[in-house]
């Protein structure tokens, strides 16, 4: 299924006092806000559980940016309706994601609070991609006043070099190759596994690099784990059999190509793990993911 990617969406709040303006550069997480009957106690980049303390990051990192005690909209019978816009721009001030309103379908607003929090999650991945430095820039406004905030928020995006990838292929290539935890929901950027945990290896931007036959394209992926000594622990010749007689539609799959795998025990660690992709059109043209990963 095809997912928007949302970057740091910002919830801001109005100043009970009409008029007020507010300029904040924190130096801590580098964002800085100026407001016209806005503000906000503090805001916060958070992954996981713990709070960010840089602004660099490795492709995939699911994010939240949370908005703590935020009070003063005006009311509109317990109600109160913020609007949101939204830009990520490139080193080069090109903008490449775009949001008009993010509260477009909330036309409820939200209930009224004396003290309110508000979160917004985000996973750094395409249209933002790795070796890129950016700046959010994120207006919000009071529908039901002329208040308004604008918050901006720099970062950089990494990818994981603990993962190699190796082609023979003229054709064939991918933007981003990522671990990702579905236990945790959290990217993994040190590969170190938790023993029981159910991983996916996540390749973005290789599906338009297939072949294209009557609509279809044909490819075949395979998987192999081996423990430190060279056991096999998990092998699959080609993950895309059934598929062989009748391709695939690259709309079945969207646009992310992913396998997953159980991690073992402790006790196998450290694994190794091969992926190979090659298009069935095309055989030659092939593709290899490999990385090593603790387990504990």
């Amino acid at each position: 299924m095809k997912r928007l990617t949302l970057l740091l969406a910002v919830f801001y709040l109005l100043n009970a006092c009409k008029g007020s303006i507010s300029v904040k550069q924190d130096l801590s997480n580098g964002i800085s806000t100026s407001g016209l009957n806005l503000t906000c106690e503090n805001v916060e980049v958070y992954q996981g559980e713990a709070v960010s303390e840089s602004n660099k990051y490795h492709y995939g990192t699911p994010l939240s940016m949370k908005f703590i005690d935020i009070m003063g909209f005006e009311s509109i019978n317990g109600r109160v309706f913020p609007g949101m816009k939204m830009t990520v721009a490139n080193s080069e001030g090109k903008t490449v994601f775009s949001v008009e309103d993010l509260y477009a379908d909330e036309k409820n607003g939200f209930e009224e609070s004396a003290s309110l929090d508000l979160t917004a999650d985000l996973v750094l991945a395409s249209p933002i991609f790795s070796g890129e430095k950016y700046v959010l820039t994120v207006m919000v406004w009071d529908k039901k006043s002329n208040g308004k905030f604008t918050a901006k928020y720099p970062f950089s995006v990494g990818s994981n070099e603990q993962i190699a990838i190796e082609s023979n292929s003229g054709q064939l290539a991918m933007d981003e190759v990522y671990l990702f935890s579905e236990s945790s929901k959290q990217t993994i950027t040190d590969n170190v596994l938790s023993a029981g945990d159910k991983v996916s290896v996540i390749i973005d931007g290789m599906l338009p690099n297939f072949t294209e036959s009557d609509g279809v394209i044909s490819f075949g992926m395979s998987l192999l784990i081996t423990d430190a000594e060279g056991n096999t622990l998990e092998e699959n010749l080609d993950l895309f059999s059934d598929y062989d007689e009748t391709g695939i539609s690259a709309a079945e799959i969207g646009e992310k190509l992913s396998v997953s795998f159980n991690v073992p025990d402790a006790s196998a660690s450290p694994i190794h793990v091969v992926i190979e992709i090659w298009d069935k059109f095309v055989p030659e043209e092939s593709v290899t993911i490999n990385f090593d990963a603790e387990i504990e």
